[in-house]
């Protein structure tokens, strides 16, 4: 999942066209390779960090999509619009390959629930312009179920 703050493009009439995305939501395949440190004997807490390589499948941005009408009473008009990433493509440089930094840490409870966050900030962004945010935010809910095998 990606977020972006805005994203200033022009269409290819150069009509002045400004797409702010409300939410962008990016499908994709990602494999990390951490290195992950027990600080205790225990070993229910758990800290992060490496790289986690990827590539994008697809995705969705909401959109309010600005645009400014010319003449001598200039006005601006706001229509939101869902696009997917190929169709975004075609407006902005995209890349389907995706490289980020990813550290955080977790915590395991003793019945074997595991809770955690993490953040990642892009190396490769999906999406090359102006304004975009590479930085993620990640939190986790799961279960050691070799707990109940025990």
């Amino acid at each position: 999942m990606y977020g972006a703050d805005s994203i200033a493009l022009s269409d290819k009439k150069g009509k002045g066209v400004i797409f702010y995305p409300v939410r962008c939501t990016i499908h994709c395949i990602d494999l990390p390779l951490l290195l992950r440190v027990y600080p205790e004997k225990t070993r229910q807490l758990c800290l992060f960090g490496g790289m986690q390589l990827g590539y994008v499948v697809d995705g969705k941005f909401w959109i309010r999509k600005t645009a400014r009408t010319s003449g001598t009473n200039q006005q601006e008009e706001d229509i939101i619009e869902t696009l997917t990433l190929t169709q975004v493509s075609k407006l902005v440089k995209t890349t389907r390959f995706q490289c980020a930094i990813v550290g955080g840490f977790s915590y395991e409870f003793r019945p074997g629930l595991t809770l955690g966050f993490s953040a990642g900030n892009a190396l490769i962004d999906v999406i090359q312009a102006e304004k975009y945010n590479g930085w993620n935010l990640y939190w986790a809910v799961g279960y050691n179920f070799a707990k109940v095998l025990k």
